[in-house]
């Protein structure tokens, strides 16, 4: 496989998630996710951070009803954890 860039990662991910995500896929993941290497697990969770960071600071018109508890949950979890810092070790 060869790199992406972040429009690519993030085209590749939208046809991931538009094709199927079920609970089965979604358990499927998370198991495989947890036996990756660590450094590796260290990047997605900095990546979801990120989406979350993200989320928790559009405004109020940017959303609607679609991702509106998507942004709700960004905004609970970021208020609570605050900026966590995730260091690439």
């Amino acid at each position: 496989m060869t790199n992406m860039n972040g429009r690519e990662l993030a085209e590749a991910t939208a046809n991931a998630l538009n094709t199927t995500l079920d609970y089965e896929v979604t358990v499927f993941f998370v198991n495989a996710m947890s036996v990756q290497h660590r450094t590796l697990q260290q990047n997605f969770t900095r990546l979801c951070a990120a989406w979350l960071e993200h989320l928790a600071a559009l405004p109020e018109n940017c959303h609607d009803v679609r991702n509106a508890a998507s942004v709700e949950y960004a905004k609970r979890v970021v208020a609570a954890t605050g900026k966590v810092g995730l260091p690439n070790i």
